[in-house]
């Protein structure tokens, strides 16, 4: 009423904030688990933010434009590759409205087991199959792979090979945030089963620095002894037929043909584990025709026959 008036001084100090919350994020590894985030505009202009992180494993699903005088949500994304616990920096950046940064605890627990995988082989053969995986990391790996005894088995894991344990897999960028892998198994099984133990079973292990590390169970079956052939023997002349003892002990296997135009130099032979005979079959006549090698053994019921065909 009087129109008097007093000046005071103010003085204002702004700073930033170490941080407005912190967040807990958990998840297994390789698996996504995601935290929101809510942010408000009180301007009266839209506001863009766009994230960083400290951590490659947690980062925000996208850009976000919030509108004048309004809240929006931002998805804040962990997905680990290795098992391990800590904290990480996360900052939410707006030229209108600064920086907003937050902390994180983190923590991430062991992957479980990837898809299993069943393996089919005749006794004596072998086959082959590719294990896939998905490289999840920001980072190239190069990924190292291992066949162990599976949780309880007591089988050997023996009849399981690598045919190539190591593979290198790039760095990947959010646009990319998968890329499958693989690696290649062999099954050679050494036995048939049985009614008690039908398969043999072993653990893959892949495992890679800053990669992760990757289980599946491996199942294998073996089956009967197959035929092969026709193997082809010009007349007067010999085909050599490969043969493997399956077995992991030294065996006696008997040889015949059912035809006497074609002969064998023996009638048996012992075979230490694993190796392999070359067979020289000849054949005799003025006539084409055809005939079986037919080996056999006391382990197996069921030889192992090979086709065999004579030509002029």
């Amino acid at each position: 009423q009087t129109g008097e008036f007093m000046v005071v001084e103010v003085e204002l100090e702004f700073y930033a904030p170490q941080s407005l919350a912190t967040i807990k994020m958990e998840a297994a590894c390789r698996q996504q688990v995601r935290h929101k985030i809510a942010v408000a505009n009180p301007l009266n202009k839209p506001a863009r933010f766009i994230g960083m992180s400290s951590n490659p494993c947690i980062r925000f699903a996208q850009e976000l434009e919030v509108p004048a005088k309004s809240e929006r949500t931002l998805d804040l994304l962990f997905r680990p590759v290795e098992e391990g616990e800590g904290t990480a920096d996360v900052t939410l950046k707006s030229d209108e409205l600064g920086v907003y940064p937050y902390n994180v605890v983190w923590r991430a627990t062991p992957a479980g087991l990837e898809r299993s995988l069943t393996m089919k082989a005749p006794l004596g053969g072998s086959a082959t199959e590719h294990f896939k995986f998905a490289h999840m990391a920001k980072s190239a790996v190069t990924y190292t792979a291992r066949i162990e005894a599976a949780p309880g088995s007591k089988c050997s894991i023996a009849d399981f090979t690598l045919e190539d344990p190591s593979v290198s897999a790039p760095a990947l960028d959010d646009a990319t945030p998968s890329k499958e892998m693989q690696v290649r198994l062999r099954y050679q099984p050494s036995k048939l089963g049985t009614k008690e133990q039908p398969s043999v079973s072993a653990m893959l292990v892949i495992a890679g620095a800053g990669g992760g590390e990757y289980k599946a169970m491996i199942t294998g079956f073996a089956q009967p002894p197959q035929p092969q052939g026709p193997f082809d023997v010009p007349n007067g002349k010999t085909t050599a037929i490969e043969f493997r003892n399956p077995f992991e002990n030294p065996t006696e296997f008997t040889l015949q043909v059912d035809n006497p135009a074609f002969m064998v130099p023996m009638r048996s032979q012992v075979l230490d584990e694993q190796k392999t005979l070359q067979i020289q079959v000849s054949f005799k006549s003025d006539r084409e025709q055809g005939g079986r090698l037919i080996i056999s053994c006391k382990q197996v019921s069921q030889p192992w026959i090979f086709y065999l065909k004579g030509v002029l």
